[in-house]
C-alpha cells in the first residue's frame, strides 16, 4: 500500500517541481522587463531573493546575475555590479552551450567599465565579445558590438577606428535578424553621433529624431533611454543655433532622467553637466560654471568610491 502512495506521489512531485522551475522563469523575465523599463529597484527586488536562495543554478543562475549587474549599473552602484557580473561570466565561462549568454554578459561588463570611465578596459572586452561573435556569425551581436566599439573610440577621440566600427555596424544591420528597437536606435543615435561631430548638424538631428522614434515606440516617453535621447537631440539642436528647442528638449531629457535614474545618477549628471554647456552659450556663464563643476565633482567622487578594487578579472578577458 506503502509503494502504491508513493507512486502516485511521484508524477505530483513532479508537477510541483515543474511548476516551481516555471514561476522561477516568469519571475527573472519580469525582473528583465522592470530592469528595461527603468524600474530599477523593482527589478532587484525580485531578482535577488531568487540569487540569494540557492535555488538557481547554471545558465538561470547567471542570467539573474546579469540583470542584477545590469539594474547595479544603471544605478551607479559599481562594486555591487562588478561582483555580480563576474559571478555571471564565471557561470557561463563553464556552460559552451550557452556561447551568446556569454558573449552578451561580457558585453554588458563593458558597459559598467565605461560607465565607471575605465574606456580602455571597455574596449578590451568589447574587442573579445566582436571576436566571440565573429566565430559563431551572430550578425546581430556583431552589429551591437561594433556599434558600442564606435562610441568608445569616438570618446577616446580616436577618429579612424570609429568610423570602422560604425561602418561595419550597419553593414551587419543589414543581414542581421535579431536586433530590437533598442538596438536599431543605438546605431542611429550612434551614426547621430558621428555626424554631429564632422560638423553635419541636419544629419545629426535627423538621426536623433529616428533614434527617439525607436526609443518611444520601445518604451513610451518615461524611461531612460527616451529621456537621454531628448538630452541627445537638444545637443543637436544647440549645436544648430536653434537654442530655444535645445533648450526644451534637454529640460524634458533631465526630468525623465530625474524620475527614472535620480539626481545622483552617473548618467544623469552627464546629462546635466551637457545641459550646463548649453546654459553657457546663452550667457549664463556663471550658472553654468557652477552647475559644471557641482556635478563634475559628484561624478568624479562617485567613480572614486564606487570603484575601489574595481580591477577587471583576468578570467573575464580570457
Amino acid at each position: 500500500m506503502r509503494y502504491a502512495a508513493n507512486l502516485l506521489l511521484i508524477p505530483l512531485l513532479l508537477l510541483m517541481k515543474v511548476s516551481a522551475e516555471t514561476d522561477t522563469n516568469q519571475t527573472i523575465v519580469r525582473a528583465y522587463a522592470l530592469e528595461e523599463q527603468g524600474h530599477l529597484a523593482e527589478a532587484v527586488a525580485l531578482a535577488r531573493p531568487l540569487v540569494d536562495s540557492g535555488t538557481l543554478h547554471g545558465a538561470e543562475l547567471a542570467s539573474a546575475w546579469v540583470l542584477l549587474g545590469l539594474a547595479y549599473t544603471d544605478q551607479g552602484a559599481f562594486n555591487a555590479a562588478q561582483h555580480d557580473f563576474e559571478q555571471a561570466i564565471s557561470l557561463l565561462q563553464s556552460l559552451p552551450e550557452n556561447v551568446r549568454d556569454y558573449a552578451s554578459a561580457l558585453d554588458d561588463f563593458g558597459l559598467l567599465y565605461r560607465a565607471m570611465g575605465q574606456l580602455e578596459t571597455a574596449t578590451d572586452l568589447r574587442l573579445k565579445v566582436l571576436h566571440i561573435y565573429e566565430q559563431i556569425g551572430d550578425h546581430s551581436g556583431i552589429a551591437r558590438v561594433c556599434n558600442n566599439l564606435a562610441s568608445l573610440a569616438l570618446l577616446q577621440r580616436d577618429r579612424k577606428k570609429a568610423v570602422k566600427y560604425l561602418k561595419r555596424a550597419a553593414e551587419e544591420m543589414k543581414v542581421a535578424t535579431a536586433l530590437d528597437d533598442d538596438d536599431v536606435a543605438a546605431i542611429y543615435s550612434m551614426q547621430a553621433e558621428f555626424a554631429g561631430a564632422n560638423g553635419n548638424t541636419q544629419a545629426a538631428i535627423d538621426g536623433y529624431e529616428h533614434a527617439m522614434q525607436l526609443w518611444k515606440r520601445a518604451h513610451k516617453e518615461d524611461h531612460q533611454n527616451t529621456g537621454w535621447g531628448y538630452v541627445l537631440l537638444g545637443r543637436a539642436h544647440a549645436n544648430a543655433g536653434r537654442i530655444n528647442e535645445a533648450i526644451r528638449e534637454m529640460q524634458q531629457g533631465l526630468s525623465i532622467l530625474e524620475h527614472t535614474l535620480g539626481r545622483t545618477n552617473p548618467h544623469y549628471l552627464e546629462a546635466e553637466i551637457a545641459y550646463s554647456r548649453l546654459l553657457d552659450e546663452t550667457g549664463a556663464h556663471d550658472a553654468a560654471a557652477r552647475l559644471r563643476a557641482a556635478d563634475e565633482t559628484t561624478l568624479k567622487a562617485l567613480r572614486q568610491t564606487q570603484c575601489i578594487g574595481c580591477t577587471i578579472s583576468i578570467d573575464a578577458l580570457r
